[in-house]
């Protein structure tokens, strides 16, 4: 049996968490997880507002993690730990994962469980490797963007690329220009995922 496991955020993975789930539905996958960061200290703050709208977001994780067997969320302090792996990752056949956002930088042990682990990364790579690409696009002054799809390796950001695609920076505001990203993204999700 196989297990699916998408590690997001509330801003550049929501809407691969909406595709996601809307996937393990339609396929009757039942073993699947989304993993979100649970610590301010793996948060993206930008603002006050921002810090504000995550501490929010995360109370209504947790009252959701309450009933964690019908919404399958699991929010992680540190996902590279043996406890988070023997509990979430470990004694299955195969388990995949995607990476949408996600926080947390996982260790080559945490990547070595995966029979197949892939970020999409919210720009055209090798350009703007590491966090907020979309911030520094901006700041540069870009006119192109894009969205990566690639291997996690122990190197961010540097994993073979399996898919990329080009779009155009029409904001100067980098969450509009994740949210442009992320649905682009994921609208590759259902044919991934039916490929793993």
């Amino acid at each position: 049996m196989a297990r699916f496991v998408l590690f997001c955020n509330d801003g550049f993975g929501k809407a691969f968490e909406k595709a996601f789930r809307a996937w393990c539905d339609t396929t009757g996958i039942e073993d699947f997880f989304v993993v979100k960061s649970a610590t301010l200290r793996h948060a993206c703050v930008r603002s006050p507002f921002s810090l504000i709208r995550w501490i929010q977001d995360r109370t209504r994780l947790s009252l959701r993690n309450a009933a964690a067997n019908r919404t399958k969320l699991v929010l992680a302090e540190n996902v590279n730990t043996r406890r988070f792996a023997r509990r979430y990752l470990e004694h299955r056949e195969r388990t995949y994962g995607l990476i949408a956002g996600f926080n947390q930088i996982l260790s080559q042990a945490t990547i070595r469980i995966f029979s197949q682990l892939l970020n999409f990364h919210p720009s055209i790579l090798p350009y703007y490797r590491g966090p907020t690409p979309s911030h520094w696009c901006i700041i540069n002054g870009e006119r192109q963007t894009g969205i990566t799809l690639h291997h996690v390796t122990a190197e961010i950001d540097k994993g073979d690329i399996v898919w990329q695609k080009g779009l155009s920076v029409t904001t100067r505001d980098p969450d509009e220009l994740d949210a442009k990203l992320s649905v682009e993204g994921a609208s590759l999700m259902n044919t991934l995922l039916d490929c793993m």
